[in-house]
């Protein structure tokens, strides 16, 4: 293993940074490192560099300083580019080109780093499709060239070695949104779709016996990895005062629990001052159900229930029973 991903590592644990982050930028680094076809349409496509045939030889930092998540540097100081990832989090302001908190920028030009190199590059790289536009003023007060890039972009660098595609393929699975759908490009699911649809109408089923009509739109899968998934539906408060909270499928592999890896679930929000989790807890208990509390860091009222296996009533039974065990349905229905 890289001694990049052991910082990045050591950084998680001292930070507590998004682990998707984390991973993100561990696994461009290391492509940047052992592939040179995604190296030059790295820097050249996506990071806008304008580099010679032979490319210099450059160094990677993979979290190696506290302005920045990657940066990557040319032993003959023709350029560098510091750049930050971010899947989840939000951008902080010292991050931010437009912000007045701007404090990378200072921090970067006081880098030894930085000082004789003659392209200088700051680019954030957000999930959201709605990137950013630079102020123009901003490259020349700090003199860094600074940019607002989209993981979509990244998507568009024309790479199309083995290692390059395996980390597109991590990319989706960590939930951007366009390497999912470069994923799902040559699937053929034909013989996957009448299940599919089954699906959608079990959870539409349960959504009208709440008192809603469900849309495509309302099912969500946000969030899939090939080891934790589900796909399901946000219950509204206007649809019960009694709670907020979700119902659908999840799964996961090697699940140590008395639950099939993919089983119907349901999910009661609890933390608001409205809710009233024991006596949520009691009525399934008393209807025969075993609720789980939400295992978090921080402390959780929500309250988790999966399918047992040895459960065999239908999905929509089940559900239904759930609902009814908690009176979001009535018991005539």
């Amino acid at each position: 293993m890289d001694a990049s991903f052991h910082t990045l590592f050591r950084r998680r644990e001292r930070d507590r940074v998004s682990p998707k982050e984390v991973f993100a930028v561990a696994a461009i680094a290391f492509c940047l490192k052992h592939d040179d076809e995604f190296k030059r349409a790295f820097l050249c496509g996506f990071c806008g560099i304008k580099l010679p045939a032979h490319i210099p030889k450059i160094r990677i930092a993979a979290d190696d300083h506290k302005w920045g998540d990657l940066v990557v540097n040319a032993d003959d100081c023709s350029f560098i580019c510091v750049l930050e990832f971010k899947i989840d989090s939000k951008v902080k302001p010292k991050q931010n080109p437009n912000s007045q908190s701007f404090e990378y920028a200072l921090q970067i030009s006081k880098s030894q780093d930085c000082w004789n190199c003659g392209e200088k590059r700051f680019i954030v790289v957000t999930k959201d499709e709605a990137v950013q536009k630079v102020n123009p003023n901003c490259s020349e007060q700090h003199n860094i060239q600074c940019d607002w890039k989209s993981w979509t972009d990244l998507n568009y660098v024309k790479a199309t070695s083995n290692l390059a595609s395996d980390l597109f393929d991590c990319l989706g699975d960590f939930g951007i949104q366009s390497f999912r759908e470069r994923q799902l490009m040559n699937m053929k699911l034909a013989d996957s779709a009448p299940k599919a649809l089954k699906v959608v109408q079990v959870l539409r089923a349960v959504y009208k016996l709440l008192g809603g009509r469900l849309t495509i739109d309302k099912i969500s899968d946000e969030g899939n990895e090939p080891d934790n998934w589900w796909i399901g539906v946000q219950v509204e408060s206007k649809l019960t005062e009694k709670f907020t909270g979700w119902f659908g499928y999840q799964g996961s592999k090697g699940i140590k629990s008395n639950t099939q890896p993919a089983h119907p679930a349901v999910w009661f929000y609890c933390n608001s001052p409205s809710s009233d989790p024991k006596k949520i807890r009691k009525l399934l208990y008393a209807n025969g159900f075993k609720p789980e509390l939400e295992k978090h860091e921080a402390p959780s009222r929500d309250i988790e229930l999966k399918r047992s296996v040895d459960d065999e009533r239908g999905d929509l039974e089940w559900f239904k029973s759930v609902y009814k065990a908690v009176g979001a349905i009535k018991k005539t229905e």
